[in-house]
């Protein structure tokens, strides 16, 4: 995050975040093609949610990202990443029913 705070911050965030996905989304494709994966078409509604997916919870969290490292700056951007951790477990919990099982908390520590 200080690279970017150092080299990008007067870039358009939407550039930043469009141009540092599609590094990401090139990279994760040639490493699954070089171990040889199998590839399996998902159905239409998978297509539809993958693209849902991949717009509102990867690019627009992309964006808000860079537009925090402009605006509070890098360190301060750093010290919210365990939060994100921890709303990550709590939505899991809330929404999916998810458990917090003892060898959750082993693993987790």
């Amino acid at each position: 995050m200080a690279l970017v705070q150092w080299f990008l911050q007067a870039e358009d965030a939407w550039s930043v975040a469009f141009y540092n996905s599609l590094g990401i989304s090139v990279g994760i494709f040639a490493f699954w093609t070089w171990h040889g994966n199998p590839w399996s078409a998902p159905s239409a509604t998978g297509w539809q949610l993958l693209i849902l997916m991949a717009i509102v919870s990867t690019f627009f969290a992309r964006v808000a990202m860079f537009i925090a490292v402009r605006i509070i700056g890098s360190s301060q951007l750093a010290l919210l990443t365990p939060l994100e951790t921890l709303l990550s477990v709590i939505w899991a919990v809330a929404f999916l029913g998810t458990g917090c099982s003892r060898s959750s908390w082993r693993a987790a520590l």
